[in-house]
């Protein structure tokens, strides 16, 4: 196409106005999904911090439930370490399962000196 053809013309009425309409639209559109999106990822972060200041003071229940889980073999030096840094972890921000811990520890102290007493006394009985 040159610049002498004929095959321009007026457009007709309404056609520029469409255009316009159509472009501040999507000028719109696209200011909305920027400002929806700038919205969401204040929102995440605003949650996600408010999650962990919550995480970091008190723990849930299903947070000391499982680290009540892992505390029997904790007492008794048998889990692996990243089970272990679990509970520890926990252990810092929980004084309920600090507490638990300590009787389980007690408990395993007495239990472990009655377990000697009675291996020592069938010992006894066995070679007299």
């Amino acid at each position: 196409m040159n610049a002498e053809s004929s095959d321009w013309g007026p457009c007709p009425p309404g056609t520029l106005e469409s255009i316009v309409a159509r472009v501040s639209g999507e000028k719109r559109f696209r200011r909305s999904v920027v400002s929806g999106t700038l919205l969401a990822v204040c929102l995440m972060l605003v949650g996600g911090s408010a999650f962990v200041i919550r995480s970091n003071t008190e723990p849930s229940l299903t947070e000391c439930q499982q680290a009540a889980i892992f505390l029997p073999d904790y007492v008794a030096g048998r889990l692996q370490n990243d089970q272990m840094k679990m509970v520890e972890a926990h252990l810092r921000i929980c004084e309920r399962c600090r507490s638990k811990l300590e009787e389980m520890r007690a408990m395993h102290v007495v239990s472990s000196a009655r377990n000697r007493y009675v291996i020592a006394k069938n010992l006894i009985a066995q070679n007299p």
